[in-house]
């Protein structure tokens, strides 16, 4: 039968313990730590049910806050660390790496308004290669981030055209230009807008040309120098010259 933390059987208190760790039921190691699988009520009105190692969250577990919010993924040393997902209580998600309690790695944020961030992330913050998808418009940003800004080169795709530019503090950045007068604080947007330096026009009936198929001549070409290669054990160079000779048959 199931014991309940919340009114723990009077027959089973050996097993069970109220302490500022909160009210735990499970397994324990040699040394009375709590160790294996086991579930903790923890003062605060916080809830975990998962793997313990040597008396810390260690493995896979599931954290359930009093606010709605909740963890489910790795855990070390009592941290988040490796894979999870988390849920926050204004509904926005997280899912992907985490190293000690903050996000760091590659993972996916689904905002509350339905925009989401995918790319590298470091220590909570949106850094390295991303895309951040606009929901309302559509719109899409695919370039570098630093501290969670769009920081370095990128461009911003939209519907029927595409800008590419070098972004800095949120805005496009022209080095020809200040970006902020004297004695003005910086502007950090969050919807900016860009001016456009390259505007690729979109036309769907230009699509890649179709594979050609190899001429015999080519085929026996090839078949030679690989041939060649593995029969005289050649150099890369000497192959790579080759190839590049017969380059004007394809």
């Amino acid at each position: 039968m199931e014991k309940s933390l919340t009114s723990p059987n009077p027959d089973e208190r050996g097993e069970l313990e109220t302490d500022p760790l909160g009210v735990y039921e499970g397994e324990r190691n040699e040394n009375g730590e709590r160790h294996g699988d086991g579930k903790t009520l923890l003062p605060n009105g916080d809830m975990y049910v998962g793997q313990y190692c040597n008396g810390l969250r260690h493995g896979k577990g599931i954290y359930v806050f009093k606010n709605g919010a909740r963890y489910n993924g790795d855990w070390r040393d009592g941290q988040k660390y490796g894979q999870g997902i988390f849920w926050y209580p204004d509904g926005t998600q997280y899912e992907g790496e985490w190293k000690r309690d903050a996000k760091h790695g590659f993972g996916a944020y689904h905002y509350a308004t339905n925009d989401v961030y995918e790319g590298s992330w470091k220590e909570d913050l949106r850094h390295g290669m991303g895309t951040y998808l606009y929901a309302d418009t559509g719109t899409k940003f695919m370039g570098t981030w630093m501290e969670d800004r769009m920081e370095g080169p990128g461009q911003l795709i939209h519907a029927r055209c595409r800008f590419h530019g070098f972004w800095k503090l949120n805005l496009e950045n022209d080095d020809d230009k200040s970006q902020l007068k004297k004695g003005r604080s910086p502007r950090i947007g969050v919807r900016p807008m860009w001016r456009a330096r390259c505007i690729t026009p979109y036309n769907p009936e230009l699509l890649p040309p179709e594979a050609r198929p190899l001429r015999e001549e080519v085929i026996k070409i090839i078949i030679t120098i690989v041939t060649f290669i593995f029969d005289n054990s050649a150099s890369f160079q000497v192959s790579h010259h080759t190839c590049r000779r017969s380059s004007d048959l394809f």
